[in-house]
Order: C-alpha cells, then structure tokens, then sequence
C-alpha cells in the first residue's frame, strides 16, 4: 500500500478509541456487579451465580458472530453494523442494570419481586458481558481490515493500550463518590446509577469516533478481481512485538487443492487479540454453500467440531489450554470480587447491613476504593503492556509466562493474612499483569505452534483446515468455562467459610497450580533467520498491503 493510504496518527487513533470501552464496561462489571446484586439482597452463595449466564451465551454464538461479520454486505461495510449493534445491545444492559432493584420493588409480592430481580440482572448480565466480548472480534477486524502492513504493530499497540486506560478511567470514576456529590443518598444503588450513567456516555461517544473514523469497502461476493485462485499452500505472516530483528512467526493456512474454489480477501476472519487470518470454519476459503444456515452450522463446528479436533491436538496445545483456563479462573475471581473484599474485609463492612446502619457504609466506601485499587491495577497493566516487548528480549517468554502465576500467588497468599488497604494497593499490579498475559501470550504462542508444526498430535483428517481458528476457538471456550465456574464457586465458598477471605485462599490454590503447569507450557525458541521452507509466499494479489 502507498503512502496516500496511510492513516495519520490521529485517524489511527479515532479508529482504535472504542477499544477503550471494552475494558472500560469489563471495569464496571468487576467493580459494582457483585456488589450491585448483594446490595440487592440475593444471599452470598447465589449471587454471584447470576452472573454465569453469560459465559454460556457467549460460548454458543461466538462462532455464529463472527461468520456473520465476515459475510456481512451492508452498504456501512461488513464490520461497523456489528459495532454499532453490539454496542447498542452493551447500552441497554449498562441502562437495565441499575434500575433491577428499582423495577423489583414496583411488585408488592417479595417472591415475585425477588424473581423479577434475578431475571433483569441476568438479562443485564448477559447484555453487557456478551456485547463487550463480542464485540472485540469486529473491532479488531476493522482495525486490520483498513490499516495497511506496515502500520499494524502501531495499530495493535494503540488498541491494546486504550483498552488498558479505559479500564483505569473507569476503575476511577467508580472510586469516586458521586452518590454523595449529587444527592443525599449514599447507598450503593445510586452509586451504580451513575457509573453505568458515565459509562454510556462515554461508550457511545468512544463508538460514534470510531464508526466515523474511516470508511470500509461494501462486500461484494461477485467481485471478480477479489477472487483469487490459489494453487499451493498460502502462507500468511505478521511480526510478533517480541520476536527479535527480521524474526516473523507464520500463520499458516493449508488448502487440499482438490477443495479450493476460490481465495478473496473479503472472505477473510481476523481473530480477536492477534493478526490472525482464519477461514472461520469452512465459510472463508470457499468451503460450504453461501445459502446454508451459518448458525446451524456454527452450532455443528462448535460442539462437533471442537469435541473432534480436541482429538487431535498435541500436548503442548492441551497444556497451553489448562494454563489459560486457570489464569481466567484467577482474573475472573480477582477481577469481580476484589472491590467486594476490600469492602467486606479491609473495610469491615456488611453489604446485607441496613442501610442507615455504619457497617454498610463502610462496605460502600470500601466498594469504591476496592474500585481505586482497580484503577491503579488497570494502569500498571498499561505500563507493562508497553515494556513487555523488549522484557521478553531481554529474559525469553518463558519466564514471563510463568510470572503472573507466581506474582497473583504471592499476592493472594499475603492478602489471606494481611488485610491492609496500603498491602492491598501495592499489590494490586498483580491483577491487570495477570490481563497482559491472557491478552498476549496465548496468540503468541499458537502462532508458534503453527508455524513449527505443534498445534497437532496427528493428521487433520477432514477438508477444513482452519487449525489457528479452532485453537483459538478452544481457548475462548476454555477461558468462558473459568468465569462460569469462577462465578459458580466463589459465592458458595464465601458462605461456607464466612468471609470473602476466602476469594483470596481460591486464588492462591489456583493460581499455584497454575505457575507449576505454566513451567511445562511448550515454548519454541525464536531464530534470529527464518529458514528457508518458511518464507513468506503471498498468493493474494495485494495482500501484503492489506493484511
């Protein structure tokens, strides 16, 4: 691509703000969520319970989504009707989810009221958590649809980076007291009110800046020019921020030639998280029939699929999958239950207290400066997003695979016995290094297998050869099965042992076993010269300055 194509700094920008507000509602949920539904009176074993729905739904149409914005011929292009409509469906369950407790209490009935609660914290749930994790795909495939080569690794770090700040500008205003500055009621409900007030507004302008950023190409199925016969195999290749000079790890796609029908580049998927190019389960290389159900057929791949290509996987894919099931399971309780152990335990307060009462409002105070220590964590994370390229120069990727186990070990064993807010804050870097991790090594390391012939145990026997898709398919699958079974323990647990002490003895057993399965995760090691079977061979009139 020339330079007339080339985005300015400031487009590039534009284009990458609503990745800001990802991470800015994911704060939200973890800041006030559990604490929202406590306050609403559901008991400790089952509140937090509420929240698992989410996971499932986003296991089930993940794949369905992402097929959908890969075909999608709307006149705004194929990706910004799905931001647009995502974040839309994130808006309403930012606006529903303060408002369970008031819509509840509207029935006279406690039974019914109390059910009518749950059902519109669900709904809630499901809205938001959905719509940001579903979200990120189209993000991020526009961000690579319309960049050219050369300013990728930019592009990625700039997003990357807006999503870290928007989980620190987030974590910040929940810290604020805008219940006490606004009105005369300081309960926790109106605090709610207001965060999820400031955070529509500031998702939907962040959205609005980067729909207008820059404008698509309409997909066009029947474009001749687009349609590329391919003979060999392609191989696709994007430099990772931590090889060394001249290094490129290969994403590569491996087409029988007796099933190709043709190659376009409008029929390409990008992964979330990485520059991934994938077929997205037969639909992007010409496998299958335009007229087929694309949900059925996602439903097919997901559980079929999956359960077959489980099958084949090596053992270096199966333990890079634990590894990343157990660092979620970590992020996940860390994430939604910290603010309720500062209020709970650093701050000695009751969340099921009466209101007017002193060990609620200490709760309270205790959410919105768990809230802070959140912030501080988000904003450490960015630092370490931005110095993690030349760390792993210098130390290798191993020992900075292993170190947010052993570091949200540390922290959680010191917080089982000290209950000081300073020790709570000066550990709390611990939780967003944990988010640096999960976001970056998992696509690091598949890409590595791929390219040494490691993501397989043994010969993929069917047409479809879309191995990085479906290993990043099994690791989202891995990781939403942590924050259902995070979720799902947590509460009980707490109950049982009669303190939120308890979130931190989970995470300490957790993440311990994470750090000794992290040390036996396959790490191949980065050449400075790529050999010569692996050079990059561009089939795709164009592609280079495309992808």
């Amino acid at each position: 691509m020339d330079d007339s194509h080339r985005l300015s700094l400031l487009r590039t920008f534009a284009l990458c703000a609503a990745s800001a507000y990802i991470d800015l509602v994911i704060a939200v949920q973890g800041a006030y969520f559990v604490p929202a539904v406590y306050d609403g009176g559901v008991s400790r074993d089952y509140g937090p319970v509420l929240l698992a729905a989410s996971p499932i739904m986003i296991i089930i149409l993940q794949n369905y989504l992402g097929t959908a914005s890969d075909r999608c011929t709307c006149v705004w292009g194929r990706r910004r009707p799905f931001i647009l409509a995502l974040t839309i469906s994130c808006v309403l369950g930012l606006l529903i989810f303060p408002f369970t407790s008031d819509l509840s209490t509207l029935i006279s009935d406690e039974t019914a009221s109390r059910w009518v609660f749950i059902v519109l914290v669900i709904i809630a749930a499901i809205l938001v958590d959905c719509s940001v994790v579903s979200v990120q795909v189209p993000l991020r495939a526009y961000l690579l649809d319309v960049l050219p080569q050369e300013q990728l690794v930019i592009g990625n770090i700039i997003f990357s980076s807006f999503a870290m700040l928007g989980a620190t500008v987030s974590f910040g205003v929940g810290a604020v007291n805008w219940s006490a500055i606004f009105t005369s009621s300081d309960n926790l409900n109106t605090q709610v009110k207001f965060v999820c007030g400031i955070a529509i507004v500031i998702t939907i302008v962040l959205t609005l800046i980067t729909l207008c950023s820059v404008k698509e190409q309409r997909l066009n199925h029947n474009t001749e020019n687009n349609n590329i016969n391919v003979k060999e195999v392609v191989h696709v290749s994007h430099p990772l921020p931590s090889s060394t000079d001249g290094d490129e790890i290969l994403s590569v796609i491996d087409i029988p030639e007796n099933n190709i029908k043709h190659f376009s580049y409008n029929d390409i998927t990008i992964l979330p998280y990485g520059n991934y190019v994938t077929d997205n389960f037969h639909t992007g290389i010409g496998y299958g029939d335009d007229n087929q159900n694309c949900l059925k057929k996602n439903l097919y791949n997901l559980i079929i699929g999956n359960l077959q290509f489980i099958s084949h996987i090596s053992s270096s894919m199966a333990i890079l999958c634990v590894a990343c099931f157990l660092i979620m399971i970590m992020w996940c309780t860390q994430i939604y239950f910290l603010t309720h152990y500062v209020g709970e335990v650093v701050y000695d307060g009751d969340p099921f207290a009466p209101e007017n009462s002193t060990a609620y409002q200490d709760y309270v105070e205790g959410v919105k400066v768990g809230s802070l220590v959140l912030g501080i964590s988000a904003f450490s994370g960015f630092v370490f997003l931005l110095v993690l390229g030349p760390v792993i120069k210098l130390v290798g990727i191993r020992p900075m695979f292993v170190l947010p186990y052993v570091l949200m070990m540390l922290q959680s064993g010191i917080l089982i016995i000290s209950h000081n807010l300073i020790v709570v804050i000066v550990l709390s870097p611990a939780v967003y290094i944990v988010t640096v991790q999960f976001l970056t090594f998992p696509q690091m390391l598949m890409s590595m297998y791929q390219a040494k012939g490691l993501l397989l145990r043994k010969k993929w026997p069917y047409s479809d050869t879309n191995f990085f898709g479906r290993a990043y398919s099994l690791i989202v699958i891995c990781m939403q099965t942590a924050k259902i079974i995070s979720f799902s323990v947590n509460g009980p647990l707490m109950e049982a042992y009669g303190s939120a002490v308890s979130i931190m003895i989970f995470t300490c057993a957790v993440s311990f076993v994470g750090a000794v399965v992290a040390c036996f995760v396959t790490v191949p090691p980065l050449s400075k010269k790529m050999s010569s079977d692996k050079k990059v061979k561009l089939v795709l009139s164009g592609l280079g300055s495309k992808v």
